[in-house]
Protein backbone atom coordinates (compact mmCIF):
# COMPACT_ATOMS: atom_id res chain seq x y z
CA UNK A 1 0.00 0.00 0.00
CA UNK A 2 2.80 2.79 0.65
CA UNK A 3 4.05 1.84 -2.29
CA UNK A 4 1.40 2.81 -4.05
CA UNK A 5 0.56 5.90 -1.92
CA UNK A 6 5.10 6.72 -3.25
CA UNK A 7 3.46 6.23 -6.73
CA UNK A 8 0.33 8.33 -6.45
CA UNK A 9 3.13 11.56 -5.18
CA UNK A 10 5.31 11.15 -7.79
CA UNK A 11 4.48 12.26 -11.79
CA UNK A 12 2.38 10.00 -13.86
CA UNK A 13 1.37 11.52 -17.17
CA UNK A 14 1.72 9.55 -20.56
CA UNK A 15 0.69 6.62 -21.94
CA UNK A 16 2.71 2.68 -21.52
CA UNK A 17 1.60 -0.11 -23.87
CA UNK A 18 2.15 -3.91 -22.26
CA UNK A 19 0.82 -6.53 -24.70
CA UNK A 20 -0.88 -4.37 -27.12
CA UNK A 21 -2.72 -2.82 -24.56
CA UNK A 22 -2.48 1.08 -23.65
CA UNK A 23 -2.38 2.28 -20.62
CA UNK A 24 -2.86 5.90 -19.34
CA UNK A 25 -0.76 6.68 -16.24
CA UNK A 26 -3.21 9.53 -15.32
CA UNK A 27 -6.01 7.08 -15.42
CA UNK A 28 -3.92 4.65 -13.14
CA UNK A 29 -3.04 7.34 -10.86
CA UNK A 30 -6.52 8.06 -10.21
CA UNK A 31 -7.20 4.65 -9.46
CA UNK A 32 -4.39 4.31 -6.93
CA UNK A 33 -6.33 7.13 -5.08
CA UNK A 34 -9.38 4.86 -4.60
CA UNK A 35 -7.65 2.91 -2.38
CA UNK A 36 -4.15 3.75 -0.87
CA UNK A 37 -5.69 5.88 1.89
CA UNK A 38 -9.05 4.65 2.81
CA UNK A 39 -6.74 1.22 2.80
CA UNK A 40 -4.90 2.33 6.06
CA UNK A 41 -8.07 3.26 7.88
CA UNK A 42 -9.45 0.12 7.18
CA UNK A 43 -6.50 -1.55 8.13
CA UNK A 44 -6.79 0.89 11.96
CA UNK A 45 -10.11 -0.69 12.02
CA UNK A 46 -9.04 -4.41 11.76
CA UNK A 47 -6.79 -4.02 14.84
CA UNK A 48 -9.38 -2.22 16.76
CA UNK A 49 -10.25 -3.90 20.06
CA UNK A 50 -13.74 -2.09 20.91
CA UNK A 51 -13.67 -3.99 24.41
CA UNK A 52 -10.81 -2.73 25.38
CA UNK A 53 -10.80 0.59 24.65
CA UNK A 54 -13.93 0.75 26.71
CA UNK A 55 -11.88 -0.29 29.78
CA UNK A 56 -9.69 2.18 28.92
CA UNK A 57 -8.71 4.96 31.59
CA UNK A 58 -9.22 8.43 29.28
CA UNK A 59 -5.77 9.93 30.73
CA UNK A 60 -3.54 7.12 29.73
CA UNK A 61 -5.29 6.65 26.39
CA UNK A 62 -5.14 10.11 25.51
CA UNK A 63 -1.51 10.53 26.73
CA UNK A 64 -0.67 7.57 24.58
CA UNK A 65 -2.44 8.83 21.48
CA UNK A 66 -0.37 12.16 21.88
CA UNK A 67 3.09 10.54 22.45
CA UNK A 68 2.64 8.10 19.32
CA UNK A 69 0.80 10.61 17.38
CA UNK A 70 1.09 14.45 17.91
CA UNK A 71 4.88 13.93 18.82
CA UNK A 72 5.90 12.11 15.96
CA UNK A 73 3.92 14.58 13.93
CA UNK A 74 5.57 17.60 15.22
CA UNK A 75 9.10 16.42 15.16
CA UNK A 76 8.61 14.61 11.30
CA UNK A 77 7.61 17.98 10.09
CA UNK A 78 10.56 19.77 11.54
CA UNK A 79 13.27 17.95 9.95
CA UNK A 80 10.71 17.54 6.68
CA UNK A 81 11.64 21.73 6.83
CA UNK A 82 15.57 20.72 7.09
CA UNK A 83 14.98 18.69 3.47
CA UNK A 84 12.42 21.40 2.18
CA UNK A 85 15.21 23.40 3.21
CA UNK A 86 17.86 21.54 0.94
CA UNK A 87 15.50 21.55 -2.14
CA UNK A 88 15.23 25.06 -2.24
CA UNK A 89 18.82 25.45 -2.53
CA UNK A 90 18.99 22.76 -4.80
CA UNK A 91 16.91 24.53 -7.24
CA UNK A 92 18.92 28.03 -6.03
CA UNK A 93 14.80 29.60 -5.18
CA UNK A 94 14.46 31.52 -1.96
CA UNK A 95 12.30 28.96 -0.51
CA UNK A 96 9.10 28.76 1.60
CA UNK A 97 9.14 31.29 4.46
CA UNK A 98 8.85 29.89 7.76
CA UNK A 99 6.05 31.24 8.84
CA UNK A 100 4.03 29.78 6.62
CA UNK A 101 5.62 26.62 7.72
CA UNK A 102 4.80 26.93 11.07
CA UNK A 103 1.35 27.69 9.63
CA UNK A 104 1.22 24.45 7.98
CA UNK A 105 2.49 22.54 11.24
CA UNK A 106 -0.38 23.81 12.76
CA UNK A 107 -2.91 23.99 10.36
CA UNK A 108 -2.34 20.62 9.71
CA UNK A 109 -4.24 21.59 6.14
CA UNK A 110 -2.16 22.02 2.89
CA UNK A 111 -5.55 23.80 1.47
CA UNK A 112 -5.17 26.89 4.24
CA UNK A 113 -0.99 26.99 4.48
CA UNK A 114 2.05 24.91 3.08
CA UNK A 115 2.82 21.95 4.93
CA UNK A 116 6.76 20.62 4.58
CA UNK A 117 4.98 17.45 4.59
CA UNK A 118 1.99 17.26 3.15
CA UNK A 119 1.13 13.47 4.00
CA UNK A 120 1.17 14.18 7.60
CA UNK A 121 -2.26 15.49 8.01
CA UNK A 122 -3.43 11.35 7.80
CA UNK A 123 -1.76 11.24 11.21
CA UNK A 124 -3.61 14.32 12.42
CA UNK A 125 -6.65 13.11 10.83
CA UNK A 126 -6.40 9.79 12.33
CA UNK A 127 -5.78 11.18 16.36
CA UNK A 128 -9.03 13.52 15.81
CA UNK A 129 -11.00 10.08 14.72
CA UNK A 130 -9.41 8.07 17.40
CA UNK A 131 -10.23 10.76 19.78
CA UNK A 132 -13.84 10.80 19.52
CA UNK A 133 -14.14 7.37 18.66
CA UNK A 134 -12.67 6.84 22.00
CA UNK A 135 -15.73 9.16 23.61
CA UNK A 136 -18.42 7.80 21.84
CA UNK A 137 -17.35 4.44 22.57
CA UNK A 138 -16.77 5.31 27.08
CA UNK A 139 -20.39 7.16 26.14
CA UNK A 140 -22.32 4.21 24.72
CA UNK A 141 -20.20 2.01 27.50
CA UNK A 142 -18.89 -0.24 24.24
CA UNK A 143 -22.59 -1.01 22.42
CA UNK A 144 -21.52 -1.65 19.10
CA UNK A 145 -24.91 -0.68 17.76
CA UNK A 146 -25.02 2.98 19.77
CA UNK A 147 -21.64 3.54 18.16
CA UNK A 148 -22.34 2.41 14.78
CA UNK A 149 -25.62 4.82 15.18
CA UNK A 150 -23.93 7.83 16.47
CA UNK A 151 -21.09 7.92 13.36
CA UNK A 152 -23.86 7.39 11.34
CA UNK A 153 -25.53 10.33 12.53
CA UNK A 154 -22.11 12.35 12.11
CA UNK A 155 -21.55 11.03 8.83
CA UNK A 156 -23.47 14.04 7.11
CA UNK A 157 -20.91 16.66 8.62
CA UNK A 158 -18.60 14.79 6.26
CA UNK A 159 -20.40 14.29 2.79
CA UNK A 160 -22.09 18.17 3.17
CA UNK A 161 -18.84 19.58 3.36
CA UNK A 162 -16.96 18.30 0.35
CA UNK A 163 -13.93 20.81 -1.32
CA UNK A 164 -13.99 22.64 2.19
CA UNK A 165 -10.85 23.53 3.93
CA UNK A 166 -10.93 23.25 7.91
CA UNK A 167 -7.39 22.98 10.28
CA UNK A 168 -6.69 19.36 10.38
CA UNK A 169 -9.21 18.16 7.91
CA UNK A 170 -11.62 18.28 11.00
CA UNK A 171 -14.66 17.97 8.92
CA UNK A 172 -13.44 14.56 7.19
CA UNK A 173 -13.54 12.62 10.97
CA UNK A 174 -17.06 11.42 10.71
CA UNK A 175 -15.77 9.65 7.49
CA UNK A 176 -12.74 7.89 9.10
CA UNK A 177 -14.45 6.78 11.96
CA UNK A 178 -16.85 5.24 9.67
CA UNK A 179 -13.75 3.51 7.66
CA UNK A 180 -12.16 2.55 11.35
CA UNK A 181 -15.71 0.98 12.34
CA UNK A 182 -15.92 -0.75 8.45
CA UNK A 183 -12.22 -2.02 9.40
CA UNK A 184 -13.91 -3.89 12.37
CA UNK A 185 -16.34 -5.50 10.40
CA UNK A 186 -13.80 -6.69 7.43
CA UNK A 187 -11.84 -8.37 10.79
CA UNK A 188 -14.80 -10.01 12.15
CA UNK A 189 -15.67 -11.89 8.09
CA UNK A 190 -11.86 -12.40 8.42
CA UNK A 191 -12.14 -14.14 11.50
CA UNK A 192 -15.18 -16.63 10.77
CA UNK A 193 -13.16 -17.46 7.63
CA UNK A 194 -9.47 -17.45 8.40
CA UNK A 195 -9.13 -21.36 8.14
CA UNK A 196 -10.88 -21.33 4.81
CA UNK A 197 -9.19 -18.42 3.56
CA UNK A 198 -5.98 -19.33 4.47
CA UNK A 199 -6.12 -22.90 2.90
CA UNK A 200 -7.48 -22.09 -0.27
CA UNK A 201 -4.84 -22.73 -3.34
CA UNK A 202 -2.70 -19.78 -4.32
CA UNK A 203 -4.39 -19.71 -8.01
CA UNK A 204 -7.70 -19.37 -6.18
CA UNK A 205 -6.34 -16.96 -3.87
CA UNK A 206 -4.71 -14.93 -7.19
CA UNK A 207 -8.24 -15.26 -8.99
CA UNK A 208 -9.99 -13.62 -5.85
CA UNK A 209 -7.31 -10.68 -6.21
CA UNK A 210 -7.67 -10.34 -9.44
CA UNK A 211 -11.68 -10.35 -9.26
CA UNK A 212 -11.46 -8.02 -6.30
CA UNK A 213 -9.59 -5.40 -7.70
CA UNK A 214 -11.25 -5.21 -11.10
CA UNK A 215 -14.53 -4.80 -9.14
CA UNK A 216 -12.50 -1.85 -7.66
CA UNK A 217 -11.52 -0.67 -10.69
CA UNK A 218 -14.90 -0.83 -12.22
CA UNK A 219 -16.14 1.22 -9.57
CA UNK A 220 -13.78 3.75 -9.39
CA UNK A 221 -13.99 4.15 -13.15
CA UNK A 222 -18.06 4.84 -12.63
CA UNK A 223 -17.50 7.20 -9.53
CA UNK A 224 -14.74 9.10 -10.48
CA UNK A 225 -11.13 9.87 -8.36
CA UNK A 226 -10.86 10.67 -4.16
CA UNK A 227 -9.28 12.35 -2.28
CA UNK A 228 -9.14 12.98 1.07
CA UNK A 229 -6.97 15.78 1.72
CA UNK A 230 -9.69 17.54 -0.38
CA UNK A 231 -12.50 15.75 0.92
CA UNK A 232 -13.71 14.38 -2.03
CA UNK A 233 -15.63 11.41 -2.81
CA UNK A 234 -16.23 11.46 -6.46
CA UNK A 235 -19.74 10.86 -7.33
CA UNK A 236 -21.10 8.78 -4.33
CA UNK A 237 -19.27 8.24 -1.04
CA UNK A 238 -21.50 4.86 -1.22
CA UNK A 239 -19.31 3.91 -4.17
CA UNK A 240 -16.04 5.35 -2.89
CA UNK A 241 -15.99 2.61 0.07
CA UNK A 242 -17.38 0.10 -1.73
CA UNK A 243 -14.06 0.66 -4.55
CA UNK A 244 -11.74 1.45 -1.83
CA UNK A 245 -13.26 -1.94 -0.15
CA UNK A 246 -13.40 -4.34 -3.19
CA UNK A 247 -9.55 -3.16 -3.66
CA UNK A 248 -8.76 -3.24 -0.28
CA UNK A 249 -10.05 -7.19 -0.22
CA UNK A 250 -7.81 -7.57 -3.40
CA UNK A 251 -4.85 -6.98 -1.93
CA UNK A 252 -5.17 -8.68 1.12
CA UNK A 253 -5.91 -11.90 -1.04
CA UNK A 254 -2.70 -10.78 -2.82
CA UNK A 255 -0.99 -10.58 0.43
CA UNK A 256 -1.85 -13.76 1.69
CA UNK A 257 0.54 -15.44 -0.93
CA UNK A 258 3.57 -13.66 0.80
CA UNK A 259 5.28 -15.77 3.22
CA UNK A 260 4.25 -14.06 6.58
CA UNK A 261 8.16 -13.91 7.75
CA UNK A 262 8.84 -11.74 4.91
CA UNK A 263 10.76 -8.74 6.44
CA UNK A 264 10.69 -5.77 4.02
CA UNK A 265 7.14 -5.69 3.97
CA UNK A 266 7.00 -6.54 7.89
CA UNK A 267 9.84 -4.38 9.33
CA UNK A 268 7.44 -1.30 6.56
CA UNK A 269 4.36 -2.52 7.86
CA UNK A 270 5.70 -1.55 11.63
CA UNK A 271 6.71 1.69 10.48
CA UNK A 272 4.44 3.28 8.77
CA UNK A 273 4.13 6.23 10.47
CA UNK A 274 7.67 7.35 9.63
CA UNK A 275 7.40 6.65 5.92
CA UNK A 276 3.92 8.72 6.04
CA UNK A 277 6.12 11.42 7.36
CA UNK A 278 9.43 11.41 5.29
CA UNK A 279 8.59 10.10 2.33
CA UNK A 280 7.22 12.50 0.44
CA UNK A 281 9.93 15.32 1.29
CA UNK A 282 12.54 12.94 0.14
CA UNK A 283 10.49 12.19 -3.03
CA UNK A 284 10.76 15.73 -3.87
CA UNK A 285 14.14 16.01 -3.20
CA UNK A 286 15.07 12.78 -5.83
CA UNK A 287 12.64 15.21 -8.24
CA UNK A 288 15.08 18.04 -7.30
CA UNK A 289 18.05 16.30 -8.00
CA UNK A 290 16.81 15.16 -11.48
CA UNK A 291 14.36 17.60 -12.83
CA UNK A 292 14.54 16.07 -16.24
CA UNK A 293 13.94 12.64 -15.57
CA UNK A 294 10.59 13.39 -13.45
CA UNK A 295 8.00 13.21 -15.99
CA UNK A 296 9.78 9.88 -17.07
CA UNK A 297 8.04 6.64 -15.81
CA UNK A 298 11.61 4.81 -15.58
CA UNK A 299 12.31 7.72 -12.77
CA UNK A 300 9.10 7.60 -11.43
CA UNK A 301 9.39 3.74 -10.49
CA UNK A 302 13.00 3.98 -9.70
CA UNK A 303 12.32 6.84 -7.45
CA UNK A 304 9.84 5.15 -5.83
CA UNK A 305 11.39 1.93 -4.99
CA UNK A 306 14.59 3.93 -3.68
CA UNK A 307 12.57 5.51 -1.15
CA UNK A 308 10.84 2.43 -0.20
CA UNK A 309 14.74 1.12 0.42
CA UNK A 310 16.43 3.69 1.72
CA UNK A 311 13.93 4.64 4.71
CA UNK A 312 14.77 1.48 6.00
CA UNK A 313 17.75 2.00 7.41
CA UNK A 314 16.93 5.95 8.35
CA UNK A 315 14.24 4.00 10.51
CA UNK A 316 16.39 1.65 11.92
CA UNK A 317 19.00 4.37 13.21
CA UNK A 318 15.98 6.90 13.78
CA UNK A 319 14.64 3.66 16.23
CA UNK A 320 18.54 3.52 18.08
CA UNK A 321 19.21 7.01 18.28
CA UNK A 322 16.05 8.72 18.27
CA UNK A 323 13.14 6.48 18.90
CA UNK A 324 10.81 9.69 20.25
CA UNK A 325 10.38 10.92 17.01
CA UNK A 326 8.81 7.94 16.54
CA UNK A 327 6.61 7.79 19.54
CA UNK A 328 8.69 5.09 21.06
CA UNK A 329 10.34 5.13 24.53
CA UNK A 330 13.97 5.82 24.58
CA UNK A 331 16.94 4.28 26.73
CA UNK A 332 18.72 7.27 28.22
CA UNK A 333 22.42 6.78 27.20
CA UNK A 334 24.70 8.62 24.76
CA UNK A 335 23.40 7.56 21.79
CA UNK A 336 19.88 8.86 22.72
CA UNK A 337 21.27 11.97 24.19
CA UNK A 338 23.25 13.14 20.99
CA UNK A 339 20.22 11.97 18.86
CA UNK A 340 18.31 14.30 20.89
CA UNK A 341 20.78 17.32 20.32
CA UNK A 342 21.03 16.49 16.62
CA UNK A 343 17.00 16.73 16.43
CA UNK A 344 17.14 19.96 17.57
CA UNK A 345 19.96 21.07 16.03
CA UNK A 346 18.15 19.70 12.63
CA UNK A 347 14.75 20.66 13.41
CA UNK A 348 15.84 24.24 14.24
CA UNK A 349 18.75 24.80 10.84
CA UNK A 350 16.38 27.00 9.38
CA UNK A 351 16.76 29.80 11.56
CA UNK A 352 20.69 29.89 10.70
CA UNK A 353 19.79 31.37 7.93
CA UNK A 354 18.71 34.30 10.49
CA UNK A 355 21.67 34.30 12.29
CA UNK A 356 23.37 34.49 9.35
CA UNK A 357 22.50 37.56 8.00
CA UNK A 358 22.59 38.91 11.31
CA UNK A 359 26.00 38.62 11.43
CA UNK A 360 26.07 39.77 7.53
CA UNK A 361 24.28 42.89 8.05
CA UNK A 362 25.63 43.68 11.57
CA UNK A 363 30.01 42.74 11.57
CA UNK A 364 33.01 43.44 9.58
CA UNK A 365 33.08 40.15 9.14
CA UNK A 366 32.72 38.30 5.26
CA UNK A 367 32.83 35.28 3.21
CA UNK A 368 33.86 31.93 5.21
CA UNK A 369 35.37 33.53 8.82
CA UNK A 370 31.69 35.12 8.55
CA UNK A 371 30.09 31.88 8.23
CA UNK A 372 32.47 29.83 10.54
CA UNK A 373 31.32 32.40 13.03
CA UNK A 374 27.74 32.33 12.66
CA UNK A 375 27.71 28.18 12.28
CA UNK A 376 29.43 28.53 16.18
CA UNK A 377 27.15 31.03 17.23
CA UNK A 378 24.23 28.90 15.76
CA UNK A 379 25.05 25.51 17.25
CA UNK A 380 25.95 26.66 20.46
CA UNK A 381 22.26 28.55 20.80
CA UNK A 382 20.69 25.09 19.52
CA UNK A 383 23.07 23.67 22.48
CA UNK A 384 21.90 25.93 24.70
CA UNK A 385 18.20 24.89 23.44
CA UNK A 386 18.85 21.63 23.88
CA UNK A 387 20.21 21.62 27.61
CA UNK A 388 17.22 24.44 28.24
CA UNK A 389 14.86 21.81 27.33
CA UNK A 390 16.17 18.56 28.75
CA UNK A 391 17.15 19.50 32.72
CA UNK A 392 15.12 22.81 32.80
CA UNK A 393 11.64 22.37 31.05
CA UNK A 394 12.17 18.49 31.12
CA UNK A 395 10.07 18.09 27.75
CA UNK A 396 8.68 14.53 28.53
CA UNK A 397 9.48 13.98 24.73
CA UNK A 398 13.19 14.23 25.74
CA UNK A 399 13.14 12.39 28.82
CA UNK A 400 10.71 9.25 28.47
CA UNK A 401 13.02 6.68 29.50
CA UNK A 402 12.40 2.63 27.83
CA UNK A 403 10.70 0.78 30.91
CA UNK A 404 12.97 -2.22 32.34
CA UNK A 405 11.54 -5.61 32.30
CA UNK A 406 11.94 -7.37 35.59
Amino acid sequence: AFFFVFLGHLTLSGTVHLAGFAFRLPLFKSWIYSFHMPLFFFVTGFTYDIDKIARAKASAYLSKLIRRMLVPYLWMELLSVVIQFVIARIRNEAGVPMKHYIGGIIAGNNHLYKAPSNPLYFILLLFLAEVLLFFIVKLVRGSRGLVWTIVLALLPATLLTQRVALYWHANCVPGVMFMILLGTVLRSAYQQHEKRAQTLHPLLKLLLCLVFLAAGAVIWHYNGRIGLHGNVWGKDFTLAMLSALASTVGFAFLMMMVPQKERLLCFVGKNTLFYMGLHKPILLLLTALFPAYKKDVRFTLVAAVFCYLILVPVTLLTQRVAPFVLGKPAKDDLLNRLGQMLCIVGATCVPYQFVLAHFRNGMFLNGTPMKVLACGVYVIACAACYFLFRNVLRFPFLLEKKEKRS
